[in-house]
């Protein structure tokens, strides 16, 4: 039989807001910006000092990575529609994708003179395409390959913060681990060990507390984001999702009917384990199902009456120093380890 964890404080779970993430985005957009400056103004002097800043060559494709990015963006093309050119390339003369080649000259890794010489005039077609000469300026070029980067800048921002819910999640169970002087280990190449400065468990996907207590975490796929196991015996003690957002767009079209779908579906898959819900953002709304028109929609408080979600965690309060939202995942975190 699965944990009883009681009914949820479910007034004190909610915050309307989670300013600290958006900051937390600026923060990390801005460090990824100021990193790609580097590059692009590096970049920008030597191919100028090469007389080669819209005329891409073999040789500078080779000895300069960021180059190849540098052409890419030039000529208006991004990631995302780089990995879906396949035909226009192959005319000339390309035995492999145009992305693949690119992702070779990032990683300094070798590609074939054929591969080379064709993606060379490739590039130098598209950025013809579309740079007049009148307007091939170091500046205006510098604008261009800024601009389209500015993409992949929001696009990491993004896909960094899909993650960052889960490392507040494991950064609050080594948090407990430490105020109540438990040990918390992570697993290291197939050994567990103390956590430290030297060792830090966040980097882990594998935490352990009181050499008992497993929290394994898990990216993408239908499983659950976290999984509790008793370390010795196996048994799995609590499943867990984990969702970090930083405003109410889109919850019901996205966001909750995908958590519902999993709290039914591992209702009938982990029917003897603790099923949980760990989050940033939660909002009323959420909690008793209904949306903004008022219809009516599976909220927590639902799936809780239904037997189908057991717990529900504020990720944000937790970490914001809220007492009431902190003892609650401490009793929670005490539970498993004691199973």
């Amino acid at each position: 039989m699965h944990l009883d964890l009681g009914t949820p404080n479910w007034p004190n779970l909610t915050n309307e807001s989670a300013e600290a993430d958006w900051l937390a985005d600026r923060d990390r957009k801005a460090s990824y910006v100021l990193q790609l400056s580097t590059k692009v103004l590096h970049t920008a002097q030597t191919l100028h000092e090469s007389n080669a800043l819209f005329s891409p060559n073999g040789k500078i494709l080779s000895t300069h990575p960021f180059s190849i990015d540098w052409y890419i963006s030039l000529a208006g093309i991004s990631l995302k529609t780089l990995s879906n050119l396949k035909e226009g390339p192959e005319n000339y003369g390309l035995t492999r994708r145009i992305r693949g080649i690119r992702d070779k000259l990032v990683d300094a890794k070798p590609v074939s003179d054929a591969n080379l010489q064709g993606a060379v005039h490739w590039l130098t077609d598209q950025i013809n395409s579309v740079w007049p000469s009148e307007d091939r300026q170091q500046s205006k070029a510098i604008v261009m390959v800024s601009a389209i980067l500015g993409g992949r800048a929001i696009g990491h921002g993004q896909n960094v913060g899909g993650n960052e819910a889960v490392d507040v999640l494991k950064a609050a169970i080594i948090d407990f681990g430490q105020r109540h002087s438990i040990l918390v280990e992570s697993l290291s190449n197939g050994q567990w060990e103390r956590h430290s400065a030297e060792n830090p468990a966040l980097l882990s996907q594998s935490i352990s507390l009181k050499n008992n207590l497993v929290c394994e975490f898990f990216i993408g796929g239908d499983t659950p984001d976290v999984k509790f196991t008793n370390r010795h015996t196996g048994r799995v003690l609590a499943v867990g999702e984990v969702k970090g957002r930083k405003d109410k767009s889109n919850i019901w079209e996205s966001w909750m009917p995908q958590v519902a779908d999993h709290m039914n579906t591992w209702s009938t898959e982990y029917q003897q384990s603790a099923r949980l819900f760990f989050g940033t953002l939660i909002t009323p709304q959420m909690i008793n199902g209904e949306s903004a028109r008022g219809s009516g929609r599976r909220g927590f408080q639902y799936l809780h009456e239904d037997g189908q979600l057991n717990g529900v965690y504020n990720l944000t309060k937790i970490t914001g120093g809220d007492g009431d939202s902190i003892a609650n995942f401490d009793a929670l975190i005490t539970r498993l380890i004691s199973q």
